[in-house]
């Protein structure tokens, strides 16, 4: 594993290590702000959620921020606007739910992510591997700092017609898929690296997966 500083990981990384390998990562000072996500109508998901918020305020002294419906929910918690820098407003993220929930939170930072830490509640856990029952423990190692994060490599998607680029795009952590659509027809698709051909596909469509993607 190699050690890096937290304010050292910028807004866009390329990343000459290999996805999915630990990076030792320590603060140059203690976090204050954290990022809790918790899934939506989830009754033991909102019963974790108000423990660990509760520990993050009231025992280690972090400023919470969440979304905007589970501040409305809950009352008396910050929340952002769209629009709102998340990367430099908050020093990590904490989820609690499945793999969804921390798929969301990969949409709501279109560049750099920062550290999560991920809270199993939901069924199914590949990407969220901390158990619920020891959330203290957990906090206190990732806020004492001189923790390991698991790196995630993510796909960057636009959507271009005619040579002109006609969508925002899209950072996406699991695969993207090109498909036919409604048309009763085959596709013919041309993929192409670094501007050279590489194949032709004829099908329903094409997967493009990460390494994340792919193993799920």
């Amino acid at each position: 594993a190699i050690h890096m500083s937290a304010s050292q990981v910028p807004d866009s990384v390329i990343v000459t290590r290999k996805a999915g390998q630990p990076v030792k990562l320590s603060w140059d000072s203690p976090p204050k702000n954290a990022l809790v996500i918790k899934k939506p109508n989830d009754p033991r998901a909102k019963e974790v959620f108000r423990k660990v918020v509760d520990y993050l305020e009231n025992e280690r002294g972090v400023t919470v921020t969440v979304d905007p419906a589970v501040a409305a929910e809950e009352g008396n918690l910050n929340t952002y606007e769209a629009g709102d820098d998340l990367f430099n407003l908050v020093d990590f993220v904490v989820t609690v739910g499945g793999d969804g929930t921390l798929l969301h939170v990969s949409h709501l930072f279109p560049r750099g992510v920062p550290p999560i830490l991920a809270f199993n509640v939901g069924s199914l856990g590949f990407l969220t591997p901390f158990a619920v029952k020891d959330y203290r423990q957990a906090l206190d190692h990732v806020i004492k700092g001189n923790f390991y994060v698991t790196l995630r490599a993510r796909l960057e998607c636009k959507v271009h017609k005619e040579g002109q680029f006609i969508r925002e795009s899209f950072h996406v952590m699991n695969e993207v898929v090109v498909d036919r659509g409604y048309s009763s027809y085959l596709s013919n698709l041309q993929c192409y690296c670094d501007g050279k051909l590489v194949t032709t596909v004829q099908g329903d469509g094409i997967i493009l997966a990460t390494s994340t993607g792919g193993c799920i």
